[in-house]
């Protein structure tokens, strides 16, 4: 514990306190036993996490100009600096950039179950700059819009748009990222509120927002070199766009297609690990069988991505989330209807924290005991 305290609640042991400077070690389910003593020195990741603090504390530029709500905003600090350029006003301009570099370039795509396809940028300063805002190209450099700052930011996957049909080739994914003004409508379902939500930031016309389908002319699409083209087999395997992208003739780019926010490709396994697949460990079997502590019974496993391949494929390019509101309610009603006949298997095996296990059925479906405000125990401090 570096800081604050924290009070371990360990079954018939009662409940142990660990203050700042301390360490703990506790071992057993009923009767438990522990040992605590001085906390260790700081290792490596102690360290990444001290300095990545002090650096959000020293971050002042950028806090000038981005809601601290929006994650990563204290990033772009160190790698940019921040220039008044009409008619967008405070913007930011990345500094560290290779010659040709254009938004959502440096990475790679992923599918994301919530949110379908999302851009992975490998820039350290990447992730308030991509997920949020628009970009604009102007004497001749790419520069971050991060909208107006009274307006509480939501998380778009990737804020492009992507491009088909022409001369710019078959069996490729293509894209540019979307400029000042701009509307995004994710291949997810979601509200008119939360669509205007996502835009009301960075789009000052709401009727520009609530208008249906891709129109307009997009400007960036226009500017030499923000069309970025990779093969198939790259989008889909999760692989570097940088080190595959196609040259296109910019009057081929310019004339091309605008076919939405999200390109009509299925994912496949491999796109869901996000490239080489990481070794799973199996926890020992003593671990599996014990009996866990929860305050309330834990969700269902997720489904598969196996069971659900053949369904992504019948609608490429749009998530678990775009479904119709009759498909959800049966599925809901399904998952209530589950969770009623499992419920007294789930009450043996997770107990809620403070509730001993119930000698009948009956008690282990009244639900988690309630104890006095004074027995429950406290969230650690921070």
């Amino acid at each position: 514990m570096r800081a604050g305290g924290a009070e371990v609640t360990a079954g018939q042991s009662g409940a142990f306190n660990v203050r700042p400077g301390e360490s703990g070690r506790f071992a057993g389910v009923d009767s438990v036993s522990q040992e605590i003593g001085g906390a260790p020195p700081l290792d490596g990741f102690d360290a990444w996490t001290r300095d990545r603090d002090m650096r959000e504390d020293r971050a002042t530029m950028s806090a000038r100009y981005v809601p601290r709500e929006m994650p990563g905003y204290e990033d772009p600090d160190g790698y940019g600096r921040w220039v008044n350029t009409p008619p967008y006003g405070m913007v930011w301009q990345p500094t560290t950039m290779a010659a040709g570099w254009a938004p959502y370039r440096n990475g790679h795509w992923a599918w994301v179950d919530a949110y379908g396809w999302t851009s992975i940028d490998d820039a350290p300063w990447g992730f308030a700059p991509f997920p949020y805002g628009r970009w604009a190209y102007a004497g001749g450099a790419w520069l971050w819009i991060r909208g107006a700052g009274a307006v509480r930011p939501v998380y778009s996957p990737a804020l492009v748009a992507f491009v088909g049909g022409g001369g710019i080739g078959i069996g490729v994914a293509a894209w540019f990222p979307l400029g000042p003004g701009e509307v995004y409508r994710p291949a997810y379902a979601v509200s008119d509120v939360y669509l205007r939500n996502m835009n009301i930031a960075y789009v000052s016309n709401v009727a520009v927002i609530d208008r249906v389908g891709v129109t307009g002319v997009y400007v960036n699409q226009r500017v030499v070199g923000a069309v970025t083209v990779v093969p198939h087999d790259v989008f889909v395997g999760a692989r570097p766009v940088a080190m595959a992208a196609v040259a296109v003739r910019p009057e081929m780019a310019a004339s091309v297609r605008v076919t939405g926010f999200a390109p009509a490709i299925a994912p496949e396994r491999i796109s869901v690990m996000a490239g080489a697949a990481v070794a799973v460990r199996t926890p020992p079997a003593m671990l599996v069988q014990r009996t866990v502590v929860v305050r309330n019974a834990p969700p269902p496993p997720p489904v598969a991505f196996a069971a659900r391949q053949e369904a992504l494929r019948q609608n490429p390019g749009r998530s678990a989330r775009h479904e119709s509101d009759e498909r959800a309610a049966r599925r809901a009603a399904a998952a209530r209807a589950d969770g009623a006949g499992c419920k007294s298997a789930c009450s043996r095996r997770f107990r809620p924290l403070g509730q001993r296990q119930p000698a009948t059925r009956g008690a282990a479906e009244t639900g988690p005991a309630q104890r006095p405000a004074a027995q429950r125990p406290t969230r650690p401090s921070t």
